[in-house]
């Protein structure tokens, strides 16, 4: 029996306030943050760019998750809300990621920057895997990935040495 909130059919006409941090992705960056500061603080540049990259990878896997699907298939608020508002959305997500770009190339640390990239290339091809319908995990995949961006600057201050790639690799097994 599925719970009430998640039958298809028409959409309820207004949120509840506590919706909203998760119908705008924003619950996911503020924890990504929060568990980033508590693993150990890499620098108040590593925290914004964190953040506005998971809301950037959470905003772009929602459009994936509601593509070619009817209204009357979303299921959940914040796939109603990514396919009523994705127009303004994407003008908002070019933004941001113009914002995240800049930061990360002039705010983070040589080796912060690459540890990003391969966290880049880890998300893209867990949307790939994802949404070409490969047989996955998804919340495994999420959940590992999501552990990896914000453990992985604060892995590099306690052990210099790590590799990201390594470390990457370590937490996918």
């Amino acid at each position: 029996m599925e719970a009430a909130g998640n039958q298809p059919g028409p959409a309820p006409t207004r949120l509840a306030w506590w919706q909203w941090p998760n119908v705008l992705a924003l619950d996911a960056a503020l924890v990504a943050v929060l568990w980033q500061q508590w693993l150990g603080s890499p620098g108040l540049a590593a925290a914004i760019v964190l953040g506005l990259s998971v809301w950037l990878t959470y905003t772009a896997d929602r459009w994936l998750d509601v593509r070619g699907l009817q209204q009357d298939q979303l299921v959940t608020a914040r796939h109603r809300f990514a396919r009523r508002w994705q127009r303004e959305l994407l003008w908002i997500w070019l933004f941001v990621l113009l914002i995240d770009i800049t930061l990360a190339l002039t705010g983070l640390t040589q080796r912060q920057f690459y540890s990003g990239l391969t966290m880049l290339v880890l998300c893209i091809a867990y949307s790939i895997a994802v949404h070409r319908h490969l047989r996955v995990p998804k919340e495994l995949l999420v959940a590992v990935i999501f552990a990896g961006g914000t453990g992985l600057y604060a892995l590099e201050q306690t052990h210099p040495r790590a590799d990201p790639g390594i470390v990457l690799s370590l937490l996918l097994l």
